[in-house]
């Protein structure tokens, strides 16, 4: 009902607009508290980014056998790169140290029953060994940010499209691919929109249907796949996975990877 009366009383090109009208603002705000929290980048997604990194126990029956094993693996780490006080093997040591020392999967799934990141990579970068080993002042500090204040991105290309042109027309492998969960990246109705289209009408490549591929050969769905020019040019769509399709599904995404680079079908579905 309310998705109804959005698009009666709202026009499609207000809706990309930051201008609406009076009781389109309503509408919107209505919608917005109906939606409530989600991840952009992940509908799936169920990661509380706000909880820290030890506000969830470990996997350890308590935190004194954790505190214990923890030690042991320490020393022997250290033992392993004892020597060297500088270069790469000083840096492998303080990561793996921290790797021991330091809560790695946070709260909550990412999508794809993916554990969530948790805080490793904040920490790791903010210790002080890590950046004496990268050679970096330690009066520095690490900032992890994603359109930050003051970032300006300014295109000054419409379209792309001409980039997979030139490779195509070179002979080489063209591969466009996103996770169907994630919704800030390039969303099957862009596909749809602009690539089929291209791919279609404009440079005129011969299209298979788009059918579904699996991890297996199976039953193990992966996603979905569209096919140009007997391969040459793939659009790969990812079940259940978001922004960072590796991360969310990586048995899906090396599979996908895999066959592009053996120039190999990827896995059929098989039915029962």
């Amino acid at each position: 009902d309310l998705y109804r009366r959005i698009r009666y009383h709202c026009s499609e090109a207000e809706l990309r607009t930051s201008q609406l009208s009076p009781i389109c603002t309503s509408l919107v705000e209505e919608m917005e508290e109906e939606i409530g929290g989600f991840f952009v980048y992940n509908l799936e997604n169920t990661c509380n980014y706000d909880i820290p990194s030890h506000a969830s126990e470990s996997l350890f029956d308590s935190r004194s056998d954790f505190d214990q094993e923890r030690s042991e693996k320490k020393s022997k780490v250290d033992k392993i790169f004892s020597g060297d006080s500088y270069g790469m093997n000083h840096a492998l040591r303080a990561r793996r140290s921290l790797r021991i020392t330091v809560k790695q999967r946070g709260s909550g799934t990412s999508g794809g029953g993916a554990p969530c990141p948790g805080n490793v990579m904040n920490e790791y970068l903010s210790l002080n060994t890590t950046l004496d080993a990268l050679g970096v002042p330690d009066d520095m500090n690490f900032l992890n940010l994603d359109n930050g204040h003051g970032f300006d991105y300014t295109s000054d290309q419409t379209r792309v499209t001409y980039i997979y042109k030139k490779l195509i027309e070179a002979g080489k492998k063209v591969l466009i691919y996103e996770g169907d969960t994630d919704a800030c990246g390039l969303q099957t109705p862009v596909i749809e929109d602009i690539f089929v289209p291209y791919f279609d009408n404009e440079l005129k490549l011969k299209k298979e249907k788009w059918r579904p591929f699996t991890v297996d050969g199976k039953k193990g769905m992966g996603g979905y796949v569209i096919n140009w020019a007997q391969g040459q040019v793939q659009f790969v769509s990812i079940r259940a996975a978001g922004h960072l399709v590796p991360i969310n599904r990586p048995i899906a995404a090396s599979v996908m990877l895999n066959s592009f680079l053996r120039d190999e079908e990827l896995p059929r579905y098989s039915t029962p």
